[in-house]
């Protein structure tokens, strides 16, 4: 059954993680300057983390707590707004279709816009992405956002990579000082996840600092 694949699965990729952990704690626990750096990092992104959930906190509280109530036999009705229930960013609308739409057209300018922030850290290597699958998307959108086209905000994308974590505070800290909270809005950050706190835990023993930015 499900319990038995998801057990052989976590068998074969076993060896993976725990060489990935080992690499982890050589590259970064155990150094010095390396764990200084991701220190400052978890400072600076739990500051931002903090403004951002007050936003969603503060919509939050203009949504009316009492009002008509339905039964609802098959999926309730989309939210609408700038924020899902639990506080996840959304996009201005839940048409999947129409996002994707905008998605395509949007990338290739996307990507040159933050192709020019490299030189914002050092050492930074561009990474180009592609519009997401629209398979994955759907899957998302059934499987964590109670069908929410809105609550998928991760179409268009790219990676920016760093040799060391000194280079993603660097990074991380000029785009705050550019970002809306810096006072200069050449952007707005949405929403950031921390995978590079060094007291995160994963069974995937991924890691990366994930910004959303409009």
């Amino acid at each position: 059954g499900l319990k038995r694949i998801k057990r052989d699965a976590h068998m074969l990729v076993s060896p993976h993680l725990e060489a990935y952990a080992a690499a982890w704690r050589a590259a970064v626990v155990e150094d010095q300057a390396e764990t200084a750096a991701a220190v400052g990092l978890a400072k600076v992104a739990g500051e931002v983390a903090r403004e951002c959930e007050k936003e969603a906190e503060a919509f939050e509280a203009t949504v009316p707590r009492f009002g008509p109530h339905f039964w609802y036999f098959t999926q309730p009705p989309v939210r609408e707004g700038p924020f899902t229930k639990k506080g996840k960013p959304r996009q201005a609308t839940s048409d999947i279709d129409l996002l994707f739409q905008q998605a395509r057209v949007l990338n290739p300018h996307f990507q040159d816009w933050v192709k020019s922030w490299v030189g914002w850290g050092n050492g930074a290597q561009y990474i180009t992405g592609p519009v997401k699958h629209a398979g994955r998307a759907i899957e998302k959108m059934i499987r964590l956002y109670e069908r929410d086209g809105g609550a998928v905000t991760d179409l268009v994308r790219c990676t920016v990579a760093f040799p060391d974590m000194k280079g993603v505070l660097g990074f991380f800290t000029a785009v705050k000082e550019r970002s809306d909270m810096g006072g200069v809005g050449m952007l707005r950050i949405r929403r950031v996840k921390n995978r590079l706190d060094l007291g995160y835990s994963d069974r995937t023993g991924y890691r990366d600092l994930a910004i959303l930015v409009e």
